[in-house]
């Protein structure tokens, strides 16, 4: 029996785990070099996380229980979770942080006027911690009423980088942002008692972008001169009724970027004062009018043409497609642009037939361009049904030959060194290649003509584009060429 029990012992022996068992295996397995790294180290990475994410090491070992606790920089954002839930979740994390100063604080949630208790907290919490970049965004459906911002957050001396998304901005008093560089504002009440105090509250303010904002109190001009701005970004006008035709006059002497795009509904905007500007993108949208056809688009054209005119010591210019289709209106219209001083060119077109006179009139004006990228689109014909609502008139009234559109006029593209046409293999690409023709026999001092393939197409698929196409490439590698110097290159574009 004892041999048995001996054996029994044996057996239960051989199956447990014994120190040397514990030791070899130790030896054997990776040691955990992650927990090794110092905590400096380790708070840099988890502040790279969401902080749902870093709270979620505190179950790795005991090393990291309470790691994320100095985390510096706290990043929410409700995903499929009710917004009472994840608010609860916030203040239990903001409860457990130990982290005297924070990098970053930033939200994402759906808002009730209910949870502004708490919005106001998370801020002044960000604001004790010395914050530098604050980014809320509140997922509003009031349009008439959004989060009135607390005052504190007007004063948060530390904060450098600031975005707010549908909030109120009303301070009682001044704005006092010493060390802001960067503010975004986006689907906001803006007054001009606002804009004024921002542009005098923050001596370093580097860039402005207002995003689908709505310029409250019957105001008609944004004064910014603040001294250090250099890039102003306007992104569309918030006007969800689409019923302010009124102009928006927007002065920015100290300005070097100034960039205007997206949806304006029915609003036009006007330039004044922008004497520094180096940089301009225009690529916005404005709804027609019915009617607008009876005199042909004339307070379309006049807008667009006064915004242009403006930019005309402009040494760098970008313009997309509704630009363009207005443009061709004031071409045909014999209305052409005065001269420019810019030497480098973008147009956003697709190089329709109705686009032809509005690139040929920026051309026309641009003598001294030494740059152009055009960057071939498929969206204007959407944008013209859209904004035109009945171009037929206007169609019918200036109807032109689109065939011969290149070579029966002048460019005046003397100075022009490098081209770059993207998706040159479209289906509209006879306008395009006819363009490409009239270039090269009159561009002398072209140096480089550069034709992508789009991105969609996958190697075979080029191959065959190309190989469909190949009497169109020797045509165009035999055409006469002005400058002994110019070499055409056919580029895989990428995205």
């Amino acid at each position: 029996m004892a041999s048995g029990g001996g054996g029994g012992g044996g057996d239960f022996g051989s199956g447990s785990v014994t120190t040397d068992d514990r030791q070899k295996r130790l030896k054997t397995e990776p040691p955990d070099r992650l927990s090794a790294l110092p905590d400096s180290l380790l708070l840099h990475i988890l502040s790279l996380l969401p902080t749902n994410q870093a709270t979620q090491t505190a179950s790795l070992s005991k090393r990291w229980l309470r790691l994320w606790h100095s985390v510096p920089s706290l990043t929410f954002s409700q995903h499929q979770i009710k917004t009472r839930k994840f608010i609860s979740s916030i203040n239990r994390t903001l409860a457990q942080s130990t982290c005297p100063e924070i990098n970053k604080f930033s939200v994402r949630v759906a808002y009730k006027p209910k949870f502004a208790p708490d919005i106001s907290r998370w801020i002044a919490f960000a604001i004790g911690r010395n914050v530098q970049e604050i980014d809320l965004e509140l997922k509003n459906f009031d349009y008439y009423k959004g989060y009135d911002l607390p005052q504190e957050i007007f004063t948060g001396l530390s904060i450098r980088k600031l975005r707010l998304s549908e909030c109120d901005i009303a301070p009682v008093g001044v704005i006092s942002w010493r060390l802001l560089k960067n503010l975004s504002i986006e689907h906001s009440h803006l007054s001009g008692d606002v804009i004024r105090k921002i542009s005098t509250g923050c001596p370093v303010l580097e860039s402005l972008v207002l995003n689908e904002c709505h310029v409250v109190d019957g105001i008609t001009r944004v004064e910014i001169d603040s001294i250090s701005l250099s890039e102003l970004v306007i992104n569309g006008y918030w006007d969800p009724f689409k019923v302010d035709e009124s102009l928006l006059e927007v002065s920015a002497p100290n300005v070097r970027f100034l960039e205007i795009t997206g949806d304006w509904g029915k609003k036009g905007v006007k330039l004044v004062n922008v004497s520094s500007l180096f940089d301009v993108k225009l690529d916005f949208v404005r709804l027609m009018n019915i009617g607008d056809d009876r005199d042909n688009y004339k307070q379309e054209c006049d807008t667009l043409f006064d915004v242009v005119s403006s930019l005309g010591h402009v040494k760098r210019l970008m313009i997309g497609s509704w630009c363009i289709m207005v443009l061709s209106m004031l071409e045909l219209k014999g209305s052409p642009l005065p001269r420019s001083q810019r030497r480098y060119l973008t147009i956003d077109a697709e190089m329709r037939k109705w686009e032809l006179p509005g690139i040929a009139a920026l051309l026309q004006s641009s003598p001294d361009v030494e740059n152009l990228v055009i960057n071939l689109k498929s969206s204007s014909e959407i944008i013209f049904s859209r904004t035109f609502t009945d171009p037929i008139t206007f169609v019918d009234s200036y109807n032109f030959d689109g065939e011969d559109y290149w070579t029966s006029r002048l460019l005046w593209v003397l100075k022009l060194k490098s081209v770059k046409i993207s998706r040159f293999w479209t289906s509209y690409c006879r306008y395009t290649f006819s363009f490409v023709e009239v270039l090269l026999k009159h561009a002398l001092a072209l140096e480089k003509l550069v034709l992508d393939v789009p991105s969609f197409f996958r190697s075979g698929d080029m191959v065959c584009c190309l190989d469909q196409s190949f009497e169109q490439v020797e045509e165009l590698l035999s055409l006469p060429r002005y400058s002994r110097k110019a070499v055409i290159l056919f580029s895989r574009q990428h995205p």
